[in-house]
């Protein structure tokens, strides 16, 4: 059954209609392994878009921190991004970034470490590794 199609809805954070399937542990993990970032992938927006018919939620501004952005917008049940790689959701992170002017810090695996060093975002600051 794809995502929204014949699912109850029920009422969620400020009143917002939810998908039982709204963060469920199963189809975000299938998502991240689409390609979908870890973060997005537990977001409350991308599903809510999904159950409308829209392939992705179209929050231009809320991007991660390869794009320079913090996910202004992110509305899940992560608390801390820095316990986890903020792409993939690996546990085992090796190193934190954070955004140049920003506060939030994200996890990073040793995987995705590697593709952001090869990047050479000059935006990103490095902290831990």
């Amino acid at each position: 059954m794809a995502i929204g199609q014949g699912e109850e809805k029920e009422e969620g954070r400020e009143g917002r209609r939810l998908s039982r399937r709204d963060l469920n542990p199963a189809s975000a993990a299938e998502a991240v392994k689409s390609g979908l970032a870890f973060v997005c992938a537990l977001c409350h927006n991308h599903w809510r878009a999904l159950d409308a018919g829209a392939p992705t939620c179209g929050r231009i501004d809320c991007c991660g921190p390869p794009f320079g952005g913090v996910f202004p917008d992110y509305d899940g049940p992560i608390n801390d991004f820095e316990r986890q790689c903020f792409v993939c959701g690996n546990p085992n992170i090796i190193g934190n970034y954070k955004v140049t002017g920003e506060n939030r810090r994200f996890g990073v695996c040793g995987r995705h470490d590697k593709s952001i060093a090869k990047e050479g975002l000059p935006h990103l600051l490095l902290l831990t590794r």
